[in-house]
């Protein structure tokens, strides 16, 4: 059986994205532990994938992009405006889906190495406790990476990304004041970039207002979950804030077969501003992210980075804006408009 890169990592009990980076003598990596990889490396008959790096470091012209989800109405943005974005640079684009799940994401990452790209946009899974080791070893194979939405962590590659700290502050406050005193926040699991930031967001105009947080969590950030629960709660807060839109329609959806009215009894937001919430039952109020930015900034990095233009450690945000519309319509609060 052909020794590894994780083999060699499993016996010096290191993570296989510092021996991949120690084989490629990179300067992140200790002298000392580049030495005693080489020779544990030789000592177990490691011979590396030339084939591999060959097709890393080839021209092929292509881009790999690489999300989540497709039907998220968000990730299709993405990928279409990621597209546009790409053939105006003269590459041709190729998609790959996680499907939100970790091992299909490190199924990609291998993938994508034996499909000769010349670079790779990441959405990553919405999952936390990651061990991204896997995307690190791309470094070691010379493939520029570029986060695309989000990023991993402990993972030097630039990423774009909106600025969900500054929309999520500007959201929670728009709650605050038109007259919210109970302002939940329905939203995933704890340890997930996105969802972390949000949530901190959250809590501190909350905290500056005197108010109290009300955090709910579902496991899936789905539309199903958010009807779900909404459904099935027997305290509802006076402003209900999602953690993006699909969630604000599945809580829409279960209000509606509550009986439950909107705004006048409970005011609901969403996040991302995708198409279903300007054409929700009730319209929601939500926060644009500009995907298009996001898509044309993270080529652009990609490009710059396969000419050797681009630091590794580079981050660019793009900002947010605030969608008021009526479902947070306060009837007794004139600053408010559909």
């Amino acid at each position: 059986m052909r020794v590894t890169i994780r083999d060699i990592a499993a016996s010096l009990h290191l993570s296989t994205a510092t021996v991949s980076l120690a084989l490629n003598d990179s300067p992140l990596v200790k002298l000392e532990t580049t030495r005693r990889v080489k020779a544990e490396a030789a000592r177990l008959g490691y011979t590396p994938n030339q084939y591999a790096r060959s097709l890393a470091r080839g021209r092929s012209g292509r881009i790999a992009l690489a999300v989540p989800d497709i039907q998220n109405v968000y990730y299709a943005s993405l990928v279409h405006y990621v597209n546009l974005a790409a053939d105006a640079a003269g590459y041709q684009l190729s998609i790959f889906l996680t499907n939100e799940s970790l091992s299909r994401e490190r199924a990609v990452m291998r993938s994508i190495v034996q499909n000769n790209m010349e670079a790779v946009l990441l959405a990553p899974v919405n999952r936390p406790d990651l061990d991204a080791e896997y995307v690190a070893e791309l470094n070691g194979l010379d493939i520029p990476l570029v986060f695309a939405t989000a990023r991993h962590p402990g993972v030097n590659a630039p990423g774009v990304a909106s600025n969900l700290q500054e929309g999520m502050r500007l959201l929670t406050a728009h709650a605050v004041a038109t007259g919210g005193k109970r302002v939940a926040f329905l939203t995933g699991s704890r340890g997930v970039e996105t969802i972390d930031i949000r949530e901190e967001s959250y809590r501190e105009v909350l905290a500056q207002a005197g108010l109290a947080p009300e955090i709910h969590r579902v496991s899936e950030i789905t539309l199903e979950n958010a009807y779900r629960f909404v459904l099935g709660a027997k305290d509802l807060p006076d402003t209900l804030l999602c953690l993006n839109d699909m969630m604000a329609v599945g809580a829409l959806n279960a209000l509606m077969e509550r009986g439950i009215s909107v705004p006048e009894q409970i005011r609901v937001a969403g996040f991302d501003d995708g198409w279903y919430a300007r054409v929700a039952v009730t319209p929601l109020t939500s926060v644009t992210q500009d995907i298009e930015a996001i898509a044309n900034a993270s080529v652009s990095a990609a490009v710059a980075r396969i000419h050797g233009q681009a630091p590794e450690q580079c981050n660019t945000i793009i900002p947010c804006e605030l969608r008021i519309r009526k479902s947070t319509q306060c009837v007794r609060c004139t600053q408010n408009r559909p």
